[in-house]
């Protein structure tokens, strides 16, 4: 996909994502977290569950991509190693 945009593109679009119309995981997680916060403190909550950010999970996952080939290994064998070779 990036061979067929220009860098002008991918700059409007990164800030189209940034600071327009933003999305992404991030943005689903605070969208939830603000709909929570409001039910809350509809239902009388006070103190700590007010904020958007106390319904955000803080622990990302370590996934690297060794641990990912593992899995991917352990599912469907040794032979889902990298040849170098690109299929087209």
């Amino acid at each position: 996909m990036l061979s067929q945009i220009t860098p002008e593109q991918a700059d409007e679009w990164v800030a189209y994502g940034v600071y327009l119309e933003p999305f992404g995981f991030e943005m689903d997680w605070l969208q939830t977290g603000t709909l929570a916060s409001m039910v809350y403190a509809a239902l009388g909550g006070k103190g700590t569950g007010t904020s958007p950010a106390d319904y955000i999970p803080t622990d990302k996952p370590d996934n690297s991509v060794d641990e990912f080939r593992a899995v991917i290994a352990a599912k469907y064998g040794d032979n889902s190693k990298p040849s170098g070779k690109r299929n087209k």
